[in-house]
C-alpha cells in the first residue's frame, strides 16, 4: 500500500481522470478501518498492495474501501467495479452473525480470458447504499498501482403482469442449476427468500400474501446469492435470524457469486410464467428480475362497484 503523508486514514485525495479516482490511504487493512469514499457512477479507487494480510499493516496488507453511493431514481441497477491490472484481486465483503469484527467474502472477482476482467458485480434499487470492497495483491504487484473503476447499467425488468391479492407461490421448477429466489419491494427490501425446497436440492420457492395495489420484484439468482439480510436454513426468512451465510450490512443490495450455466421455469401457483436462461461467461454473477403487481380480487371489485352504485342512488334520492 502507499502511505501518503499529511492524510488521515479516511482523508482521501482525488486523482484526475474521466471520473474521480480516489487514492487509498493507511490504515485500511481491515473492513473495520476502511477508506470511506463518496462515489458517483464512473468514479474509481487506486492504490498499491502486495499481499492479503488483515493483521500486519503496510504494503503487504489488503486494501479496504467503503464505497458510499447516493440515492437515485427507483429502479434496478447493475453495478460493476473492475480492476485494471493482473495480479490484483477484488472482492465484495460482508459479515455473518458468528462475528461482529471479522468479515466474509460475499463475492470473489470474475475473470475470463478475452472477456470481463477482474470484475465484481452487485444490484441496487435506487436507495443510498454502501459497498465494502477489498483489494489484495501478490509480490509482483508491489511496484504497480491498480485502479478499480465503477460502472452502472439500468436493468430492464421483465413484467409478469398482475396477480390477485392474496397468497401465491412463485418457484423455480426443475432448474438445471441451483437457484435462489427473492421477493423484494420496489425499494429492494427483502420480503421473502428461499434457497431450496424440501423436495429438491436445486428448486427454490417463496409463498407470500400479496397486497392489492402494491408492486414487487421477483429475483432469481444462482447459489450463492447474498442480500441485506441473513437467512434461516431453508424456507421462511426470519428477520434477525442469521447463520453462516454472508450478508450485506449497509443498504439494499443483491449479489451472486456464481457463473453456472443453466435454465429454469419460473412458475406462479404451478403454472409457468417465464423461462430463464443463464449463460456462463457473458452472464457471470447476473440475477434475473421480474415485476408483478397485485390487484383486488374480482369479487372485491364487484362489491366496490355495488357500493359506489348504492351511494350514487342514495345521493339522487336525497335530491
Amino acid at each position: 500500500m502507499k502511505k501518503l503523508l499529511l492524510l488521515s486514514a479516511l482523508a482521501i485525495g482525488p486523482v484526475a481522470s474521466f471520473g474521480t479516482v480516489w487514492t487509498e490511504t493507511e490504515a485500511n487493512d481491515t473492513w473495520l478501518t476502511p477508506n470511506g469514499i463518496s462515489m458517483a457512477v464512473g468514479d474509481g479507487v487506486t492504490g498499491t498492495t502486495s499481499g492479503t494480510s488483515l493483521t500486519v499493516p503496510g504494503i503487504g496488507s489488503a486494501d479496504h474501501f467503503k464505497l458510499n453511493f447516493g440515492a437515485q431514481a427507483m429502479g434496478v441497477y447493475q453495478n460493476r467495479i473492475a480492476l485494471d491490472l493482473a495480479g490484483y484481486s477484488g472482492s465484495l465483503v460482508g459479515r455473518t452473525a458468528s462475528s461482529a469484527t471479522s468479515s466474509v467474502t460475499i463475492q470473489s472477482q470474475f475473470s475470463l480470458a478475452g472477456g470481463i476482467q477482474r470484475m465484481n458485480q452487485w444490484y441496487s434499487f435506487g436507495a443510498a447504499h454502501s459497498v465494502d470492497y477489498k483489494v489484495t495483491g501478490v509480490a509482483t504487484t508491489a511496484t504497480s498501482s491498480y485502479t478499480a473503476t465503477h460502472s452502472q447499467t439500468a436493468v430492464s425488468v421483465a413484467s409478469l403482469g398482475t396477480v390477485t391479492a392474496g397468497v401465491h407461490v412463485f418457484d423455480t421448477f426443475e432448474p438445471s442449476m441451483d437457484t435462489e429466489i427473492y421477493l423484494l419491494d420496489l425499494n429492494g427490501n427483502t420480503l421473502e427468500w428461499n434457497d431450496q425446497t424440501t423436495d429438491a436440492a436445486t428448486d427454490s420457492a417463496i409463498s407470500y400474501n400479496f397486497i392489492a395495489g402494491q408492486s414487487y420484484y421477483i429475483a432469481v439468482g444462482r447459489w450463492n446469492t447474498a442480500a441485506n439480510v441473513g437467512a434461516s436454513d431453508v424456507g421462511v426468512l426470519e428477520p434477525g435470524e442469521y447463520t453462516s451465510s454472508g450478508y450485506f450490512t449497509n443498504g439494499n443490495m443483491l449479489a451472486s457469486n456464481s457463473n453456472t450455466a443453466g435454465t429454469y421455469d419460473l412458475r406462479l401457483d404451478g403454472a409457468t410464467v417465464a423461462l430463464g436462461t443463464y449463460v456462463a461467461g457473458s452472464e457471470a454473477y447476473d440475477i434475473k428480475f421480474y415485476g408483478v403487481r397485485a390487484v383486488p380480487e374480482p369479487t372485491s371489485m364487484a362489491a366496490l362497484g355495488l357500493g359506489v352504485a348504492a351511494l350514487a342512488r342514495r345521493r339522487r334520492s336525497k335530491k
